[in-house]
């Protein structure tokens, strides 16, 4: 049976897609359905494999003189545009062996897509990023943030509304309890994918020594430049700020720094003398002896 040479393009441009994020540790799923998507991928950091997926559609080019963008499905575009999941566009340039990427929200909106006519929808390759590693973590970040949160601003209006109402019946005390586990188990995955706070098992944590060091260094240089607009009570926001900016995290969402910054103040909290240390550091005093670091017991998500 003779094979079309437009198809043995595609398969290798979703070979090469594929390898790239394999090459970062993601975990790939082949999309046997045509339905617009090629690939689910997780991301997965320090061991974890992330609960969120990242859908795929990918592209090829053989070459770039004759043709100098991609077409998506004009219904397609539309369905991504609305729904909660992530998606992202891929094209592979068989010439120049490189990977292009794109966000088609960042192309179009749901206004500029109604007034495209026709079936489809173009997407200028020079519209589209390199797929290097640092975009990969970059990918990576963005819906890390969206979906956790999302899912911790969720919790979050949950235990808001559990902590207001009297008279708590045993299901509902159970409930709650359960959502603040939660909350705390996703920030403390997190935070070891950050190495900020270490598992020390029998589900207990505490920080990392190196990460906190570097953390003090870091206070101390933002005190001394922001004294006049920022309390020493914003610590555990800037400890939480370290920690996702070391994931590669630009823009932080409110529900994730929420989320990231009560697991911190807990930690802070069992450990008054580290308080006392960070506090004496930033503040130019003199020291006290650097407390032993205290685990705090705490649970993974399900």
């Amino acid at each position: 049976m003779p094979r079309v040479r437009s198809h043995q393009t595609g398969d290798i441009g979703e070979n090469k897609i594929e390898s790239l994020f394999l090459e970062q540790g993601w975990v790939s799923n082949r999309c046997s359905s045509d339905y617009g998507e090629d690939l689910a991928l997780q991301p997965a950091i320090s061991g974890h494999v992330e609960k969120f997926r990242v859908y795929v559609q990918v592209k090829a080019i053989s070459d770039t003189k004759k043709k100098s963008y991609i077409e998506i499905r004009k219904d397609l575009l539309r369905h991504w545009l609305l729904s909660r999941d992530f998606f992202i566009v891929c094209c592979w340039l068989v010439k120049e062996k490189i990977g292009l990427c794109a966000w088609p929200g960042s192309i179009y909106s749901l206004t500029k897509l109604e007034q495209v006519r026709g079936k489809n929808c173009k997407i200028p390759l020079n519209s589209m990023i390199v797929l290097d590693a640092k975009k990969i973590n970059d990918i990576a970040c963005d819906c890390r943030d969206r979906y956790y949160g999302d899912v911790l601003n969720n919790l979050m209006e949950e235990v808001d509304r559990f902590r207001k109402k009297k008279n708590k019946t045993r299901a509902e005390r159970r409930v709650d309890k359960e959502y603040r586990l939660r909350i705390v188990g996703i920030s403390r995955q997190i935070l070891e994918e950050a190495g900020a706070v270490e598992n020390r098992g029998n589900d207990t944590c505490n920080f990392n020594t190196d990460f906190m060091v570097g953390a003090i260094d870091d206070l101390v240089e933002q005190y001394k430049t922001e004294k006049e607009s920022w309390p020493l009570s914003e610590i555990p926001v800037r400890i939480a700020q370290r920690a996702l900016k070391k994931l590669g995290h630009s823009e932080i969402s409110f529900g994730l720094l929420w989320g990231i910054t009560g697991t911190v103040t807990g930690l802070l909290a069992v450990n008054p003398g580290f308080t006392q240390f960070i506090h004496a550091a930033v503040k130019g005093e003199p020291l006290p002896p650097l407390p032993r670091i205290r685990s705090r017991r705490a649970s993974r998500p399900s």
